[in-house]
């Protein structure tokens, strides 16, 4: 192949079977999409397309006005009434699902990447997550109060 300085080159096109699923974007292989251009403060992604189609009365159960009350007094704690299968992990697992039970049949190798934003601020896990683990009952790692 090319060679600079005795180095072998980058190719400069690499034909890949592959998807990145997650956060606001979901690029998967074969398709273009100029995400430059794209305005997701109108959009909301794909994950907000989708629930303004399958769930737009969920849109209305986001947000720290309309959680379930709680006592914890962090701010970045947001109870969520977000119904599970609505949530963003879930819609970004299930993609992931779908991207690959899609390539069933394939023998092509491929790389799949899928990126879950969460747990993230605000920290807003849905249903049964919340309740899921107690803070006092759990022990503090001592580097979190170690002056370094």
């Amino acid at each position: 192949g090319s060679e600079v300085f005795g180095k072998p080159r980058p190719p400069t096109e690499i034909r890949v079977n592959a998807a990145a699923i997650g956060g606001l974007i979901l690029i998967a292989a074969g398709v273009k999409r100029d995400v430059n251009r794209q305005n997701f403060t109108d959009t909301g992604g794909d994950y907000e397309q989708w629930l303004r189609r399958v769930a737009p009365d969920v849109l209305e159960l986001r947000g720290r006005d309309h959680q379930f009350p709680h006592d914890y007094t962090v701010p970045q704690a947001v109870r969520t009434k977000v119904p599970e299968e609505y949530y963003s992990t879930t819609y970004i697992a299930n993609q992931a699902c779908a991207w690959l039970a899609g390539r069933e049949d394939q023998d092509r190798p491929f790389f799949l990447m899928v990126s879950f934003p969460d747990p993230h601020h605000p920290f807003n896990p849905p249903g049964k997550y919340w309740d899921m683990h107690q803070p006092e009952d759990r022990e503090i790692p001592r580097a979190f109060t170690d002056n370094d």
